[in-house]
């Protein structure tokens, strides 16, 4: 303490020297303010969500990235036992050190900025879960209703906490704040034709003591929660969508709920999601039927206070990932980013990244990628293959095949680039309509919109998840492997 009391007044003389007798209180406290906000700074993991910081969730990132650039991972790993022995669950997260950590269904993994498998934990249990990062903890949940904790710098296991006689086997993103882990579990049981059967899907919701495990209040949804992800607005309160792309708002500390703004179409499905931008607004992600080639989506507008219907954008292609807001570019409004595309199940999918006014739903630009031809996602036929000659794999596995949304949930980086994975194998930077010299050789136009994208060919297909970023770090998972690449 007495170091960086020191530390403190020595930043502050030259401003005090400088005051006018009497005056230098004010100074003072800004000096203070003003280093605070530096340590804070300094102290933040720069990727602790699959959705960035928290609070703010937004999908966007400060970090300015020329990566990848069109060029080959610096490193890449997968499981030692075998690329088709594991699935991934969601994507990295990553430290103030540049460290990552992921989580696959034989355990959680961390790894240093060259690639050095640091520890590896077995969890309670399998996940398809992303873990979370706050402080010196990781967080996350697996499919025996197991809530867990571990230390970020060994690996050891801090608490376990049984909650739910089992979980559904979703890739979900749960988070914390105010010392409240907020994370879905107990499986959904039921089955219909507007909805995927088991195991997938939860029911209930679980506020949990960050650092003891213990349970503070539970919560009944009524519709079926995929993909379950919290989102803060840094106000004791959370804010969650479910698969029929209704929008809640629920306290943090009770787990009462606040309102519902109901999507009016209960036997619609999405496993995607929302987000709160910037402004106050909280933005979601849907479909109008169930999310297959030819059947539109929806991005609706809510107010946070009350979840009041601003605006409704129908798209022509399915809404099934999470949406991003922040400014792009090719635009000065703050925009809404979404990536829309079917499920990759029918012969020929088509698949679209768009920004949308944040304050109208109005187009501001729009990707048109090259149609997708099915029926697997990109990895999936080789999965497939090795289950045929190892059938023993398959069975020890939550799922036989990854086959996720088309698309990955998309990051603005801070330059307005849109990054994004789709289930082609391949990894999108889109940034908008360039002209002159703004273009590189290596971006694609769409010669219909005029906006380019860097297409680069990856591997295999993500989940919505997959993108993580450090400065001078872009980390990106796919299924089965994680690849980094790094500025030199």
């Amino acid at each position: 303490m007495e170091l960086l009391i020191i530390s403190v007044s020595c930043l502050l003389l030259p401003v005090a020297r400088a005051c006018e007798p009497g005056s230098c209180g004010d100074l003072l406290q800004v000096g203070l303010s003003l280093h605070s906000e530096a340590q804070r700074a300094a102290d933040e993991h720069p990727w602790p969500h699959a959705r960035g910081k928290v609070p703010g969730q937004r999908g966007t990132t400060d970090v300015q990235s020329r990566l990848p650039g069109g060029k080959r991972a610096n490193w890449s790993w997968h499981n030692p036992a075998g690329r088709w022995e594991d699935m991934v669950g969601g994507g990295p997260v990553i430290d103030k050190e540049r460290c990552m950590y992921l989580m696959t269904e034989h355990g959680l993994w961390k790894f240093s900025p060259s690639g050095n498998v640091l520890w590896h934990y077995r969890t309670p249990g399998k996940s398809a879960n992303e873990p979370y990062l706050t402080g010196d903890m990781l967080l996350s949940s697996t499919t025996e209703g197991n809530v867990f904790a571990v230390d970020r710098h060994t690996g050891q296991e801090l608490w376990v906490t049984h909650v739910a006689d089992d979980a559904g086997a979703d890739a979900a993103y749960p988070a914390a704040l105010g010392g409240v882990f907020v994370v879905a579990s107990s499986r959904w049981k039921g089955s219909s034709d507007s909805a995927p059967s088991e195991p997938w899907g939860n029911t209930q919701i679980f506020g949990l003591a960050v650092h003891t495990g213990e349970k503070l209040w539970d919560f009944e949804s009524d519709a079926v929660l995929m993909d379950f992800t919290p989102l803060f607005p840094n106000d004791d309160t959370f804010v969650f969508m479910s698969q029929d792309g209704s929008v809640y708002r629920v306290g943090l500390h009770n787990g009462t709920l606040l309102w519902k703004a109901d999507s009016n179409i209960s036997d619609s499905y999405s496993d995607g999601g929302a987000v709160i931008g910037p402004n106050g607004v909280v933005y979601a992600c849907s479909n109008m039927e169930h999310g297959m080639q030819g059947t539109p989506g929806v991005v609706r507008a809510f107010t946070l206070t009350s979840g009041h219907l601003l605006w409704e954008q129908i798209l022509k292609d399915p809404c099934c990932t999470f949406p991003a807001v922040g400014h792009v570019k090719g635009s000065e409004a703050l925009a809404v980013v979404v990536a829309a595309g079917a499920w990759p199940k029918e012969e020929v999918d088509t698949g679209s990244v768009l920004a949308l006014e944040a304050e109208t739903g109005a187009l501001l630009w729009q990707f048109n990628a090259e149609p997708y031809a099915p029926p697997l996602a990109a990895g999936d036929e080789e999965r497939l293959a090795y289950f045929h000659r190892h059938p023993g794999v398959s069975e020890r596995l939550l799922c036989v095949l990854c086959l996720p949304a088309q698309w990955s949930a998309p990051v603005i980086a801070g330059d307005g680039a849109v990054y994004v994975g789709r289930a082609d194998g391949k990894l999108y930077v889109v940034h908008g309509a360039l002209i002159g010299d703004e273009v590189p050789a290596n971006l694609t136009r769409d010669p219909v919109t005029g906006v380019h994208a860097l297409v680069q060919s990856v591997g295999s297909t993500p989940v919505h998840g997959a993108l993580g970023f450090a400065e001078g770090l872009l980390a990106y998972a796919t299924c089965d492997s994680l690849y980094v690449w790094q500025e030199p």
